[in-house]
């Protein structure tokens, strides 16, 4: 690889997200199926001149990625004998002058579509995909961007890390952890744990005994089961609990020292979320 350009001399798959009239961002002009070429492929980073997209629909930010109302989603398999530019490795970014349109639909489609014609050597989930927990030991984990990592098996874990991914259990003892910024992470059944570290994200738990533990800032911690504990690591979230629940949140004190304020319920209404300023939890009114 040099500078960034390796020639592809292999079968390659791109996810490209296009405008409901089958055009990118910068006016090329794509078919639903069948052969695309650049009229203006220079070898730079540019995206004005050349075609670009996700390599084999990997990605865990949004930056190369339309969701809009009404977004094409097509798959190509780039020509063999071209050099392929990497515009940002982290990202699974890439650009290329040609290729040809396998598929095209919707988001679940083509995802659907990635999945079947995975490269063996990808071990990224792809864009938009599910995961779920298998027999025998494996976790539900989900890496790819808008993805849903789901557990229905106990003791086994659903992760999703994606940006705006989801984590969910449904069985005792399986934790739903989601590391993504605006996730959820949900859990339903008896001592499970519910962790959600994006910002603005929100971990719910309703199980016995359970914990939801919320990190990231301005996110939201719900315990609706029974003795079961919500954390707020961060001011400015929200918390809830059922009955004989904990509640235990973040807030900053009259010189910007974050402290940590608990409380029970019966102290304050179960099930109702509440904020936390200067100690002191404000009911949130809707």
């Amino acid at each position: 690889m040099k500078n960034g350009i390796v020639m592809v001399d292999e079968q390659v798959l791109v996810l490209a997200t296009l405008n409901p009239d089958f055009t990118d961002g910068f006016g090329n002009k794509y078919p639903a199926s069948g052969p695309v070429e650049s009229d203006n492929f220079q070898h730079n980073k540019s995206l004005l001149h050349g075609l670009h997209g996700t390599l084999w629909g990997t990605t865990n930010a949004s930056s190369y990625i339309k969701e809009n109302a009404g977004t094409v989603w097509a798959v190509l398999s780039l020509d063999k004998d071209q050099p392929l530019i990497e515009i940002d490795p982290s990202v699974n970014a890439v650009k290329f002058e040609r290729g040809t349109v396998l598929y095209s639909g919707t988001k679940e489609d083509v995802s659907q579509f990635l999945s079947d014609h995975k490269d063996s050597k990808c071990d990224c989930l792809l864009i938009g995909v599910g995961c779920n927990s298998e027999l025998p030991n494996r976790h539900g984990q989900s890496h790819g961007l808008n993805g849903t990592a789901r557990s229905h098996i106990s003791s086994l874990h659903a992760i999703a890390t994606g940006k705006n991914s989801k984590a969910l259990t449904t069985q005792m003892e399986s934790h739903a952890v989601s590391l993504g910024n605006e996730s959820d992470s949900v859990s339903f059944d008896d001592n499970s744990i519910s962790i959600s570290t994006g910002n603005g994200s929100l971990a719910f738990s309703c199980g016995h005994e359970s914990q939801s533990i919320a990190l990231g800032i301005g996110s939201c911690a719900i315990a609706c089961g029974q003795g079961s504990t919500a954390f707020v690591s961060e001011p400015g979230g929200f918390g809830a609990v059922g009955i004989n629940g904990a509640l235990i949140m973040a807030y900053r004190d009259s010189e910007g020292r974050r402290r940590y304020a608990k409380t029970y319920e019966g102290k304050i209404i179960e099930r109702r979320l509440y904020s936390c300023e200067d100690g002191k939890f404000i009911l949130k009114v809707n």
